[in-house]
């Protein structure tokens, strides 16, 4: 009797380990999955800070082509880069003709482009 019951104890002991390592392959895996999924979403958030940055680049050489049509009477096809402190840079495009003028603003950050098209 006393061998039986040896031998049910060493049954569940293998169970044990075999339920505890399951358990943790799968805690495992699902960190290793949420570790993911954060580490793309930090790289989303981190660019989203440069695509702001280019936006209001853009947006600044609309102003400042604006400005050169009305104060500089600027006439026919220009083109002007602008560069900021901040290490943001816009290429402006200004194309007047008969019908309507157009302004093509692209602001750049880092690796981060956005642009912005005015007409009137």
């Amino acid at each position: 009797m006393i061998n039986n019951n040896l031998k049910l104890k060493i049954n569940n002991r293998g169970v044990t380990l075999y339920l505890t390592m399951l358990i943790l392959a799968i805690l495992m895996s699902s960190v290793l999955t949420l570790t993911g999924i954060i580490n793309n979403q930090m790289k989303v958030i981190f660019n989203l800070g440069d695509a702001v940055t280019a936006f209001s680049a853009a947006d600044a050489g609309i102003e400042k082509a604006l400005y050169n049509i009305r104060i500089l009477e600027v006439d026919g096809r220009t083109d002007f880069p602008i560069n900021f402190d901040n290490g943001a840079v816009v290429d402006v495009i200004i194309t007047i003709t008969e019908e309507e003028t157009i302004i093509k603003s692209i602001g750049s950050f880092n690796t981060t482009q956005r642009a912005i098209e005015a007409r009137y």
